[in-house]
């Protein structure tokens, strides 16, 4: 097969969404295929066309000439440049597949474009047309900001709506990451996988320095979703009486900086910024507990925590909200430490057994080790997802 993947992600380091196609591109490789990633940016060039290898797969980013509106946006130049590429990727006699995300308004217009030659496959892991459940969150910063994002929301909602009706109807097949879109797809198209998220087994290199000082590992961009306003207070109170420290890693969205900014214990919190892969796992692994504190949104139930299978990878203790039919893999107090979202006292008191109870603890992680070889491992995911789309019924 011949594969083009498009999307958005940054690359060649990103976060969740380039690390979950390079594990596909990765497996579709090794499987003999031709891969190619084709990638739409925002950023302003006078070259709009940039080329690399990575991982041995070429890859195509394609800026724009000159500032455009993000993310629902479409220039002419870039747009054209991104088709011609396409076009020159397309192999006669074999089956050419272009793999994209759930489709969104920025994607849509080259989907539309793309020759009949093509099959569209897309991958399902957010439900935009909820996007507008996240922005409450911001009546604690500013009435403004909150009416500009909800009327902003209102405005594309339309383009929204249609990109998803166009992707079930047109694309040849389509996974879904959660239970919640699984089933939304499955009324609506008649060729739907689940995928989970996916990781590759970790090398378990442990350099910690202090073996008296507990560290707290969070990843993620901070966004509403993400629920650090419950993190933060409860971390409060967890430092109050224990030597520990927070060390953050990813893209900060100025509302997860701002959610930082009013913890009582700040030089007990470590901001990492965004992490290179390799420096990123050995952060990781080098954790004692792992947070995933998404909050009770529509929008953070229909998707899936990416993070989940990364942090299950490591066999150390791991504590998720129970969003996103979390409860359908994971057990409370068996393989994972499971709470309900936005409970700041439950929170803490799953942190404080961790710390009080390292033996017990440590057994719960090397069963969420196992739940992660059985749901989240990417070799056996993206060997199911590379069958699906192998054998996908007209």
């Amino acid at each position: 097969m011949n594969i083009v993947i498009f999307h958005h992600f940054d690359y060649p380091e990103g976060m969740a969404s380039t690390k979950r196609f390079q594990l596909f591109a990765d497996f579709f490789l090794a499987q003999g295929c031709k891969v190619i990633i084709v990638l739409k940016t925002k950023e302003v060039k006078d070259e709009i066309i940039e080329s690399g290898i990575h991982n041995g797969i070429k890859y195509y980013k394609i800026h724009t000439p000159v500032k455009v509106k993000y993310p629902i946006y479409k220039n002419e130049k870039q747009h054209q440049t991104i088709l011609k590429i396409v076009d020159s990727l397309l192999v006669e006699n074999q089956r050419n597949i272009f793999l994209t995300s759930g489709l969104t308004p920025e994607i849509l217009p080259i989907v539309k474009d793309i020759p009949s030659d093509w099959e569209l496959i897309c991958d399902y892991v957010e439900d935009f047309t909820l996007k507008n459940s996240m922005y409450d969150g911001y009546r604690k910063y500013s009435l403004t900001r909150y009416l500009k994002a909800n009327i902003s929301f209102l405005l594309n909602k339309s383009k929204i709506v249609n990109a998803e009706k166009y992707m079930f109807k047109n694309a040849k097949g389509i996974s879904a990451i959660s239970p919640f879109l699984y089933k939304k797809a499955s009324l609506n198209s008649q060729n739907v996988i689940s995928i989970h998220v996916t990781s590759n087994k970790l090398s378990q290199i442990i350099t910690k320095q202090s073996f008296f000082k507990t560290t707290l590992f969070f990843a993620g961009s901070g966004s509403l979703k993400d629920g650090l306003d419950i993190l933060i207070m409860a971390f409060d109170k967890v430092a109050s009486s224990h030597d520990v420290v927070l060390k953050i890693s990813g893209k900060l969205t100025d509302v997860g900086l701002k959610e930082i900014s009013q913890s009582k214990y700040p030089e007990k919190i470590e901001i990492l910024g965004f992490l290179p892969d390799k420096e990123y796992f050995k952060q990781l692994v080098n954790a004692d507990i792992l947070l995933m504190t998404r909050n009770n949104s529509a929008f953070s139930n229909a998707g899936f925590p990416f993070k989940i299978g990364e942090y299950l990878a490591t066999g150390k203790p791991v504590i998720t909200s129970s969003v996103s039919g979390i409860e359908m893999y994971l057990e409370n107090k068996k393989n994972a430490f499971i709470i309900p979202p936005e409970n700041q006292e439950m929170l803490v008191e799953a942190i404080e057994f961790i710390i009080s109870n390292p033996e017990e603890s440590a057994k719960i992680g090397l069963e969420g080790y196992k739940a992660f070889e059985e749901y989240f491992w990417a070799e056996t995911n993206c060997k199911k997802f590379y069958n699906f789309i192998l054998n996908i019924r007209e």
